[in-house]
């Protein structure tokens, strides 16, 4: 098995490349879309501001090549910024679409979600089977059109719940930082690597 990590250039993606790495399972660094055709899964790190993220895939051809990636049904993992932009519209500085796996708006954190503009830290995320904790670091959320989405499949409670696990087949996002979130995140790897989730 080899998992592609996509290089949007922005930001160090060593953390994740490690924490996959450290599950014995072969890692490429994707840099070109011709690249994807040599992995078995593929992740989105959780480094940069969505609008640059997607500038870039849409400049270096990323884009259609991503979505026949995800028609082989192929799994692919979003992190933090990486899960944002599986969304349709993106706010993050200059309004952008994102590659719209799941039908929802990036926004950015205000009052009525939490009492700071950025969620920093350990919280707990519920799902149907459980609660863990997970570190998270994000000033910008998903909120789908539809509130009670079967793709949401975790959550937060700030002062509105917010997804922080997402998934439409193939298709995965959480909102935290597994690389960052030691047993916790390790075990959330692992699912991913060996289909669990």
């Amino acid at each position: 098995m080899i998992i592609g990590i996509l290089d949007y250039k922005n930001c160090s993606i060593l953390p994740i490349y490690y924490s996959i790495k450290s599950h014995n399972v072969k890692v490429k660094i994707i840099e070109k879309p011709n690249e994807l055709k040599d992995v078995d899964k593929l992740v989105f790190p959780g480094v940069g501001a969505t609008n640059q993220i997607m500038s870039y895939l849409v400049q270096n051809n990323f884009i259609d090549e991503i979505k026949n990636f995800a028609n082989l049904q192929k799994k692919i993992l979003g992190i933090c910024a990486g899960m944002q932009i599986l969304g349709t519209k993106l706010n993050e500085n200059n309004n952008h679409y994102g590659l719209d796996f799941f039908e929802s708006e990036v926004l950015p954190i205000d009052k009525n979600i939490y009492l700071k503009s950025t969620n920093i830290g350990w919280i707990n995320v519920k799902t149907k089977k459980d609660n863990q904790s997970y570190y998270f670091c994000h000033s910008f959320y998903m909120k789908f059109y539809d509130e009670k989405d079967e793709s949401i499949i975790g959550h937060i409670d700030l002062i509105k719940k917010i997804p922080a696990i997402i998934k439409r087949g193939n298709i995965i996002g959480v909102q935290f930082h597994p690389e960052k979130s030691q047993s916790n995140g390790r075990s959330l790897i692992a699912d991913f690597l060996y289909d669990r989730i």
